[in-house]
């Protein structure tokens, strides 16, 4: 009686070998350099940390212009603050990453999408890439 082999298993050649897990892919969203302050600090200390072995982070930045004077940097009138042509190159820049938001996801496949929010416009901003993602 001859003996049967056992079928091969047919498998998606795009996936990985049922052996190899994938690592979580997050996408972090907020101010990386050269922004500072307790956000970027932060995201860059999530960066650096041991979870990143077994988690790819993935960063996506929102920073703006610096502003040179940030000693009164709260409320909405922030964004006139830095002047006029500082504001007009942060509301740009602001539009540009929004526009690129949704292919940075996509391309990059991420699995989870962390946004880092705070108050007031930047709260704004940060719910445009919560629904977006």
């Amino acid at each position: 009686m001859p003996r049967s082999e056992p079928v091969p298993e047919v498998t998606d050649a795009k996936a990985p070998p049922a052996h190899i897990e994938r690592r979580l892919r997050v996408l972090l969203v907020g101010p990386f350099p050269p922004t500072r302050g307790g956000t970027t600090t932060f995201l860059l200390n999530l960066l650096a940390s041991p979870l990143g072995e077994r988690v790819a982070f993935l960063p996506f930045t929102t920073s703006r212009p610096p502003k040179e004077a940030v000693a009164d940097n709260w409320g909405y009138g922030t964004l006139l603050h830095g002047g006029v042509r500082r504001s007009l190159g942060a509301v740009g820049m602001t539009l540009w990453h929004l526009l690129t938001f949704p292919l940075a996801v996509i391309g990059r496949e991420a699995d989870l999408v962390h946004v880092n929010a705070s108050d007031y416009l930047v709260f704004w901003e940060s719910l445009a890439y919560c629904l977006m993602a």
